[in-house]
């Protein structure tokens, strides 16, 4: 995909704000031409790696597509599963996301475009997903948040 042109590392020891604390935060990668690659990881106080998404984003004319890694998707300590042609497209004729489906077990968060073109009403499904998966990240010893979530959001919208 062409020649680096720039490695990037960011490391933050805490990321704090009131009830929010989220430690030991990293965010690696290397631009290369029209992409940008990354790794972006949540280690917890004993240096395990709680969380860790690598992924890119690319461009191409007017658009911009966001795809994620299937091999390093780690999400509260679990490895999750994605489709390894995962994709969300943004473009000035809207958004197009395909088979962006995050799964763990009987757990899963679903994104996708419902007639697979730019503009369509996008479907977001939750399978079994409990919200602790996600708030776990920013909350460090106090649940804000809990619960199990099913079901089935239609977002319809006229994108710029």
């Amino acid at each position: 995909m062409g020649e680096v042109l720039l490695n990037y590392a960011l490391t933050i020891k805490e990321v704090n704000g009131g009830s929010i604390s989220i430690p030991n935060v990293k965010l690696t990668g290397e631009i290369k031409k029209n992409a940008i690659f990354y790794d972006f990881q949540i280690k917890d106080a004993q240096d395990k790696l709680h969380y860790q998404m690598t992924g890119s984003i690319a461009t191409q004319g007017n658009k911009m597509t966001f795809a994620l890694d299937p091999s390093t998707l780690l999400l509260d300590y679990n490895s999750w599963e994605i489709p390894n042609n995962n994709t969300i497209v943004l473009a000035a004729d809207g958004i197009l996301a395909t088979n962006f489906e995050l799964s763990y077990l009987q757990n899963a968060i679903t994104i996708n475009s419902q007639n697979q073109k730019f503009n369509a009403p996008l479907e977001i499904g939750f399978r079994n997903f409990n919200i602790e998966t996600i708030t776990k990240m920013t909350s460090g010893d106090t649940l804000l948040a809990g619960g199990v979530i099913n079901g089935q959001v239609i977002v319809k919208a006229k994108w710029c």
